[in-house]
């Protein structure tokens, strides 16, 4: 049985113990004239707690086992001795303690942690923190915090976080420097997805799991990714053009409600809690993998089933594209398969005529909600715009020569991306 809650006045001990269990990883890598033994004693801690660092405690069948303060300074909350015993680290009691103290702030959040601390350092920006550049950390530490040596060594993070109207910009939050390689990674994950997406769908699964490995939070991670597709859905739609012809009673009819689902879903991507996302996107994205490796079954059914003209009036059609919509404005991976299973057991029409639809369909989802992330939303511009020149690139491809590629071939890197995503997010 496990709970979080304020610690009690008469847990000092318990919070010490934990501290110093939990700090011997940190010896080496604080300076020598910053680390004591044991790291924090008694009377160190009681001026932390009359300074105004209010701990939070996880619980344990009866016992704390991990242990983070929160101390508000001017207009942020800072994240302040945050440790957790060494048998239950890796067991997402830090990540619960994080999301908990996240959830009952509507201020920005800031973490201090040294610089070699690698491991704490990959923790937070995890969970949506991003390091602040050389120059802002010195800021931030002299506005902040009380450290006056070791500067040089000791960083400052910065979280991506609602403002408090809830509409989803962050206050304040920093972006942190981009390298050539993750430059090229995210263009050749565009690439791939722009012509996946054209293709078959799912091209999610290959640009979300590329930035969740690169450290950017699984929020902005969406936010960007979905901006960044929506120029290769127009490419795609282009290079569809011919199967696209007649089509228009279609695209107008269903593209209604495709719009609208797109903006239920985002609104409730900015108005439901960044941990609810967290927590559902691993699920979001085995049920996508499993919709990938079912797809080929799913054609075989739609083509031995009997359709029928002017589905496209049909209000079973309009809510299950409707619902697609809904589900591709929150997150979105392998939106282009639900639709093109939808269109194919409801519209009687050759296979790649609907796959042109559906690639409009598609991409009326991502500009609408694209749309209303630009807005309201924390996106990442450069990351957006790679996507975007990667996924026209890819999307032009997909077109011209996707029906070449192997059907297979492009399940199995689907899969293999989407489930390493789900070990990166989980564990």
């Amino acid at each position: 049985m496990s709970s979080i809650r304020r610690t009690r006045h008469d847990e000092p001990d318990v919070i010490l113990a934990i501290i110093n269990s939990a700090a011997e990883a940190y010896r080496g890598v604080i300076p020598a004239d910053r680390w004591h033994d044991p790291y924090m004693d008694a009377p160190q801690l009681e001026g932390e707690i009359a300074a105004g660092v209010r701990f939070w405690g996880y619980e344990l069948d009866g016992a704390l086992v991990g242990a983070m303060g929160v101390q508000a300074v001017g207009d942020v909350d800072l994240i302040r001795h945050a440790y957790v015993l060494p048998e239950r680290q890796g067991r997402g009691v830090g990540t619960a303690l994080l999301r908990h103290l996240r959830g009952l702030s509507s201020r920005r959040m800031l973490v201090g942690t040294w610089a070699d601390a690698d491991w704490a350092i990959r923790f937070y920006r995890r969970h949506g923190f991003e390091l602040a550049s050389p120059q802002l950390t010195s800021q931030l530490l002299e506005r902040y915090w009380t450290i006056r040596t070791a500067r040089s060594r000791h960083r400052s993070c910065s979280p991506i976080r609602r403002s408090t109207s809830g509409r989803g910009r962050g206050a304040g939050s920093l972006r942190r420097p981009m390298d050539a390689l993750e430059a090229l990674a995210i263009v050749g994950a565009g690439i791939g997805a722009g012509a996946i997406n054209t293709v078959v769908g799912s091209g999610t699964l290959i640009t979300f799991p590329v930035l969740i490995a690169l450290d950017y939070s699984p929020l902005v991670a969406n936010v960007s990714n979905n901006l960044g597709l929506v120029p290769g859905s127009a490419s795609g739609v282009i290079g569809y053009r011919r199967e696209l012809e007649g089509q228009r009673s279609r695209i107008l009819h269903l593209g209604v409600y495709s719009i609208t689902g797109a903006l239920a879903g985002a609104a409730l991507l900015l108005t439901l809690p960044s941990s609810a996302f967290d927590a559902i996107v691993p699920v979001l994205i085995a049920l996508a993998l499993l919709l990938v490796v079912v797809q080929p079954r799913l054609e075989r059914a739609l083509a031995h089933r009997r359709r029928h003209h002017g589905a496209e009036r049909n209000p079973a059609l309009r809510a299950a594209v409707g619902a697609t919509g809904v589900y591709g404005g929150y997150f979105g991976a392998a939106q282009g398969i639900i639709l093109i299973s939808i269109l194919g057991v409801a519209i009687e029409d050759h296979l790649q005529r609907l796959n042109g639809l559906k690639n409009v369909l598609a991409g009326l989802v991502n500009l609408t909600a694209g749309i209303v992330f630009a807005i309201v939303a924390d996106v990442d511009w450069a990351v957006a715009g790679l996507i975007a020149a990667g996924s026209i690139v890819g999307a032009a491809l997909g077109a011209r020569y996707g029906r070449r590629l192997s059907p297979t071939a492009l399940r199995v890197v689907i899969v293999v991306v989407g489930t390493v995503a789900i070990v990166r997010l989980t564990v």
